[in-house]
């Protein structure tokens, strides 16, 4: 432990003295914040790859194809992301709780669920994990019609499907909230609802059944670290101040898990429909014409990833924008890491690094202190200060408060006493035009939108070239001659169920959301539900539902089975638990469906469906999340249970200790 310790100190060290031999000692704290955030993308990633490629040549014992372009892709991968973090994290954020906060109190209560349900569309259409979905077109069957049209010729469309259901969604929370009903009611009737229309596409329809696996998979995609968070804080403004209840408005919004029911019911619709409207020979048709295509210049690498990015982030940051300007008026936020990029700070004397291991910062000389300190990210407050004391306007027109203070004449022109000394004549005005704090927050906005969309377009090119081909490999060697050569075998089976749970375990224990899920659920449930019980709990959920979903590839049920068994499940354990609680275990779907994990999965389902034959390879995310909630509701009844008996033991214990002492009274 010493050695480690020793090792990561002297690791620490090193970088240190590098950047400020490269003169950027002034950014230390930028570049150990950037390095924190790039390393546990790196771990997320390399952690779920190295098992996955470890299975594959051990167990399945096959080589990968373009292994160094897959490498290249999972480090392209690793970089957009913690881009694209970043850019949402401060700038889509800030301003989407800016707005949130003020623009309730200047619109109408009609006027703000407009505004909440443009912004549900346009996040989605900025998810991640949405976006992957273009990318995945090239490794579907045109075998599986629905599931192949779907990912190719009409992907915006569905896109747009899926805004419409976050938008479904936040109109009813809105209307739910603000008329005090109760979250379990309505969790009941979507998911009764998405049922009914399962049971009838299942087996009222043709081919249109094949295409159930990838309907729900899409619902599961839309909370993600864009749509949530932007529209929770929009809706908070508006139910904090029309709510009746405010204590319990936002305890039980539950964003995530009912805007991916009602994006299942929207997309349900949508699948119905053009089972009704076109014919399934006409589809057939449509399929293979489409795979018989020839790439246009704008279809390919990196043209694609360009276009779907800006098509992403510059509606929803103009969007934004807009709503600072015109509703707001103005009021920009103080973005989080604007101290960092957008303020030039003095350039400390170069002190070594080894210097603070012998003497802290209080014991140096004060021309020798250094400015900031290892790690010392949260040494300034970055979170949201204001930069009226930075970007000083010295303009017409500038506030008093903000313009230097200028010296006092002791009498106005021309009546100076005599003998006074002549005063100092004004300087005169240079060509520097200093940013007032507005355009300084303005600029930094923009920077780390433009920091989104670079990130997004290497996270598009990654999954392109790392992730997809990464999953459809593996998915297609679990089946061919080797490990899996019959699916229905006993032990090939087993190899297959041990794969895919150690598979969910690792990818929900590698996400970087899970210990922070884990630590908000133990605040939420006051103690009851431990950081540790809720991460191995879902892990172990996540892990029981990829099983489900292999398995169902490998034709051993229809999806609708599962989908009926688990939510009528999910449905008896919300009726015996607290709201709170079933907000939480419906809410942990969304962990499991990280912008890494979910293209991931839905690539080794397409690759293992195109080797069986089967016409769907989608479903896996479904029966991940589904047994994700189940898992951490029945996590919270064996506490409940264990609570019960121990209580039960304490006063078995406390009558049997009464009547020993009355016994020995008498």
């Amino acid at each position: 432990m010493k050695t480690a310790q020793r090792w990561k100190n002297a690791t620490e060290d090193v970088f240190a003295s590098f950047v400020w031999r490269i003169g950027c000692g002034d950014r230390l704290p930028l570049f150990n914040y950037s390095w924190k955030q790039v390393f546990a993308q790196f771990v997320a990633v390399g952690a779920v790859s190295c098992y996955v490629a470890m299975f594959r040549l051990l167990i399945a014992r096959s080589d990968y194809e373009n292994a160094a372009g897959t490498f290249g892709g999972l480090l392209g991968t690793v970089v957009g992301l913690s881009l694209l973090m970043e850019g949402i994290k401060f700038a889509l954020h800030p301003i989407g709780e800016s707005v949130g906060s003020q623009f309730a109190s200047k619109v109408s209560l009609p006027s703000g669920v407009l505004v909440c349900a443009v912004a549900a569309v346009l996040g989605t259409l900025a998810e991640p994990t949405v976006i992957s979905l273009s990318y995945l077109g090239v490794a579907a069957n045109p075998a599986a019609t629905f599931e192949y049209l779907f990912l190719n010729r009409w992907m915006y469309v569905i896109m747009l499907a899926m805004g419409g259901g976050v938008s479904l969604c936040i109109l009813l929370g809105l209307w739910r909230v603000l008329r005090g009903y109760s979250l379990k009611p309505f969790i009941f009737a979507a998911a009764a609802a998405n049922l009914v229309l399962t049971v009838v596409i299942q087996w009222g329809t043709g081919r249109a059944r094949f295409a159930l696996g990838f309907v729900w998979d899409s619902g599961m995609l839309v909370a993600g670290p864009v749509t949530v968070p932007l529209v929770a804080a929009l809706s908070n403004g508006l139910i904090a101040k029309h709510a009746r209840e405010r204590s319990s408005a936002a305890d039980g919004f539950a964003v995530s898990a009912l805007s991916s029911l009602h994006t299942v019911f929207v997309m349900q619709l949508v699948t119905l429909l053009v089972s009704l409207v076109a014919s399934d020979e006409s589809l057939e048709a449509s399929a293979v014409s489409i795979a018989a295509e020839k790439l246009t210049w704008y279809e390919v690498a990196p043209v694609k990833q360009l276009i779907a990015s800006l098509r992403a982030i510059v509606p929803l940051a103009l969007f934004l924008a807009m709503l600072v300007e015109l509703v707001v008026k103005g009021s920009w936020p103080a973005l989080s890491m604007l101290d960092i990029v957008g303020q030039q700070r003095p350039v400390p004397p170069p002190v070594h690094p080894m210097l603070r291991r012998k003497a802290s910062v209080e014991q140096l000389p004060e021309d020798e202190r250094p400015m900031i300190e290892r790690d010392s990210l949260e040494a300034y407050d970055f979170q949201r200060d204001s930069l009226e004391d930075v970007a000083v306007d010295t303009r017409p027109g500038t506030p008093p408060s903000a313009a230097p203070a200028a010296p006092i004449a002791p009498a106005a022109a021309g009546t100076a006493p005599a003998g006074a000394p002549a005063a100092a004549a004004a300087p005169a005005p240079t060509s520097v035009r200093w940013q007032s704090a507005a355009e300084k927050k303005q600029s930094v906005f923009a920077v780390f939108a433009f920091l989104a969309s670079l990130g997004l377009v290497l996270y598009g090119i990654g999954l392109s070239f790392g992730v997809v081909p990464l999953g459809h490999q593996t998915g297609s060697s679990l089946r061919p001659s080797g490990a899996l050569s019959d699916g229905h075998d006993l032990g090939t089976t087993l190899v297959l169920v041990v794969f895919a749970f150690l598979l969910g375990c690792v990818c929900t224990v590698a996400q970087p959301a899970l210990r922070a899920f884990a630590a908000e659920v133990e605040q939420v449930t006051n103690g009851e539900l431990r950081q540790l019980f809720v991460m191995i709990s879902t892990a172990s959920g996540a892990g029981f539902g990829i099983t489900l979903g292999l398995l169902r590839i490998l034709n051993w049920a229809e999806l609708v089975y599962f989908l009926i068994t688990g939510y009528l499940l999910a449905a008896v354990l919300s009726h015996f638990l607290s709201e709170s609680l079933v907000k939480v275990a419906w809410d942990s779907s969304s962990i499991v469906t990280d912008t890494f994990m979910a293209p991931l999965l839905i690539a080794v389902g397409l690759g293992l469906a195109e080797t069986t034959g089967e016409h769907a390879g989608s479903g896996i995310l479904t029966l991940c999340s589904m047994s994700t909630v189940c898992s951490v509701m029945l996590a919270g009844v064996v506490l409940k249970a264990v609570k019960r008996f121990a209580s039960y033991r304490a006063s078995q214990r406390r009558v049997m200790f009464t009547v020993d002492s009355v016994d020995i009274a008498s």
